[in-house]
């Protein structure tokens, strides 16, 4: 029944952009209407029935797509804002009209239909999800980029936890990430680098460490050493 559906199906959703796997399961959605002993007549007349909502379950594809091609046309603009003006009150009536016509179909679609179009729909926002995804990926992978080059000659331990934990909305924000960054790195890097050596002297020749007695005091110790030795009472415990 599903193979003689599809062969119906075929050439009457040609135009309908669907490919092989969704035909496939539109079909096996329109078999299961139909009684196994169905006749040709009886297929034809719904797989015709069938043929409104299989446009209606593309809305959700058209609408994607349709979001995608106004979101690039923003990005690359080519019209005068008369010509967008006039394009979107022509799409906005558009969408009215094929709002109201999507109505008036789901108020008659087939039970066994109805589901086939909710997960067509659910099929296309998933869809648009992961494209988002990729999208802000990808976007984040750049600005990460574009922070690293800019950072060039800052210490990587100093901002990599910056960085890591910052969220950039756009090429201005990474290059005031950078700027400020920079500005902190050379501050710290005056009152604790550079600087604070560059003002250090050696110590003087012959100016013992600070953690060394001085000669005097070695030959003081000395001294009370020998006085120790030559004490008559030292003399005595000797005995």
């Amino acid at each position: 029944m599903k193979t003689k559906v599809l062969e119906e199906l075929k050439p009457k959703a040609a135009s309908l952009g669907f490919n092989d796997e969704e035909l496939t399961t539109a079909s096996e959605n329109i078999a299961g209407g139909l009684k196994e002993d169905a006749t040709t007549e009886e297929i034809a007349a719904a797989v015709d029935a069938a043929i409104p909502y299989l446009k209606l379950s593309q809305s959700a594809a058209n609408r994607l797509i349709e979001r995608f091609k106004t979101q690039f046309e923003k990005d690359h603009p080519t019209k005068t804002k008369e010509q967008e003006e006039a394009e979107r009150k022509a799409k906005e009536e558009a969408e009215r009209k094929k709002k109201e016509e999507e109505e008036r179909l789901a108020k008659q679609e087939p039970e066994y239909f109805k589901k086939y179009r909710e997960a067509m729909e659910k099929r296309f926002d998933a869809l648009e999800k992961e494209n988002e995804r990729l999208k802000s990926e990808k976007q984040d992978s750049d600005f990460r980029k574009r922070a690293v080059t800019g950072l060039e000659g800052v210490d990587e331990d100093f901002y990599q936890m910056l960085l890591d934990s910052r969220k950039f909305k756009d090429n201005d924000d990474v290059d005031a990430f950078v700027a400020d960054v920079k500005s902190k790195w050379e501050k710290l890097n005056e009152k604790f680098g550079k600087k604070p050596l560059a003002s250090m002297r050696p110590p003087k020749t012959g100016t013992p460490a600070a953690d060394q007695p001085s000669q005097e005091v070695k030959d003081r110790i000395e001294r009370r050493k020998a006085q120790k030795k030559a004490s008559p009472i030292r003399g005595l415990e000797s005995k």
